[in-house]
């Protein structure tokens, strides 16, 4: 069965049914810098709406390296951070 949405590369699947929460092209200077691109399309789903399906073959690594415990100082937001496929290195989602 397909799903609304699906990704990952032929090492790790993602799929959701669930609705955007928000859907943009980012030009900022993380975004520039992280991508090597002068734009990055981006969106974003609520953390439970997600679902992969190898989880083990995932690296994370901080979205931000200058900044890598994130923008908010409190232990109850978790920085942003990039997952990437631990065999290809493919970026899967933030």
């Amino acid at each position: 069965m397909s799903s609304k949405y699906s990704g990952g590369c032929d090492h790790i699947h993602t799929h959701s049914d669930a609705e955007l929460i928000d859907n943009h092209t980012c030009h900022c200077s993380v975004c520039k810098r992280v991508t090597g691109q002068p734009t990055t399309h981006v969106v974003f789903f609520r953390h439970g709406d997600v679902d992969v399906d190898n989880l083990d073959g995932l690296n994370r690594q901080p979205f931000n390296d200058q900044n890598p415990d994130g923008a908010w100082n409190s232990a109850s937001v978790p920085p942003a951070a990039r997952r990437s496929c631990s065999t290809t290195g493919s970026a899967e989602f933030a």
